[in-house]
């Protein structure tokens, strides 16, 4: 089931650092949001509407929406298959994608220039700090100075990044078009007498979703892809289903019926193929994807045997929140942020069709059905 989730109001979604009196006194904002806290809100949804409360699920009472929502200790059948940030105008939804490492802006100049990064065989006897196994640089060509881009890539532009095409200005979303960052000023007070406790003032980071895009009406929202969720998601009496979202309980709608703008996209047949995280990813051996040797680089992705040939990965993105049934933090884990990217060798075939959607990086089940680690695949050449 394809939903398009619109908030109704700003959203707050915080970092996984400490906020405790004396660390930090700004609850900083993450965006684009993980898919975890949407995966939650839609499973605390189906439990709100099939049990009588919160212990009953907890206390492991079961009703028929069990299978897609599992219990308090494990997960359900339901699984996120695709996750990102969206554009909906009238019925129409169009899907923003986060950019990729490897894309950067070209500084100076008239106008937005844009330049896609390649890697770089590096000649023998050259000594470098890169990490094993990679053996290649990604960098551009020439002198020109680059600088990072901050928005987002829609249909068009991905549609032509993945095919090597080059990126003209009007494919790129910035940052400044999607959301807005405003800030909220609150003091912890006292339970027992209700007053303002001395040194707890804060400050919150909130994102504002925009209302128009480039002139137009239009809805800043999400575009999720659930799989195993048995139908519980249907819409009731033509009405959006209400999400409580993220931080402060905020609240959002889900919908169902919209009609989603093509990718126009052609397909091709390649011996080596790139791999862009559209979502973050936890890995079990730091920043290299599942299945693949740390020291080698070899390894099985999705039934293919490949090659890690080289990364534009940036810093790690800190995957935590909050237990509700356990009452206690969860363990907070390092992920590769979106947008990174993974070159690969074909070893056992000549060629992959490329773009394939929703390629699978993460293979840990619990991160995995909450959309960590989903991927595009396009092609790539050396330099």
């Amino acid at each position: 089931m394809k939903a398009f989730i619109e908030p109704s109001d700003v959203l707050f979604f915080r970092d996984a650092r400490t906020f405790n009196r004396g660390d930090d006194h700004v609850a900083r904002l993450v965006f684009p949001p993980m898919p975890m806290p949407f995966y939650g809100a839609i499973r605390s949804s189906i439990i709100a509407e099939h049990w009588k409360n919160f212990k009953e699920f907890a206390d492991g009472s079961s009703t028929g929406a069990s299978n897609a929502v599992g219990s308090s200790s494990k997960l359900g059948t339901m699984s996120i298959s695709h996750f990102s940030l969206a554009s909906k105008k009238g019925t129409i939804v169009e899907r923003l994608y986060p950019i990729p490492g490897d894309l950067v802006e070209i500084k100076g100049g008239n106008g937005a220039r844009f330049l896609v990064l390649s890697p770089r065989k590096i000649p023998a006897g050259t000594k470098t700090n890169l990490p094993s196994p990679v053996d290649t640089c990604v960098l551009g060509h020439g002198s020109v100075g680059l600088e990072e881009i901050r928005g987002f890539l829609n249909t068009q532009g991905l549609s032509k990044y993945l095919k090597g095409k080059e990126i003209i200005e009007d494919d790129v979303v910035k940052e400044d078009e999607v959301f807005k960052r405003e800030y909220r000023v609150g003091i912890a007070r006292s339970k027992e007498t209700g007053v303002a406790k001395e040194g707890m003032l804060y400050s919150a980071e909130f994102a504002r979703l925009r209302k128009s895009h480039r002139g137009q009406t239009s809805s800043i929202g999400f575009l999720l892809e659930i799989d195993g969720e048995d139908g519980l998601l249907k819409p009731q009496n033509n009405k959006p289903r209400i999400l409580r979202l993220g931080g402060e309980t905020r609240t959002a709608y889900l919908e169902t019926e919209f009609s989603e703008a093509p990718a126009p996209i052609s397909t091709s047949k390649v011996p080596r193929f790139k791999s862009i995280l559209i979502t973050p990813a936890v890995f079990t051996n730091g920043w290299i994807p599942d299945g693949i040797d740390a020291i080698s680089g070899e390894g099985i992705l999705n039934g293919h045997r490949v090659r890690l040939v080289s990364a534009a990965v940036n810093r790690h993105v800190p995957v935590g929140g909050w237990d509700i049934a356990a009452r206690r933090s969860k363990t907070t884990k390092r992920a590769v942020p979106q947008g990174s990217v993974y070159y690969f060798e074909l070893l056992d075939s000549t060629t992959i069709e490329t773009p394939q959607f929703y390629f699978p990086l993460c293979r840990d089940e619990y991160y995995s059905k909450q959309g960590f680690g989903l991927s595009i695949i396009g092609d790539w050449n050396y330099v």
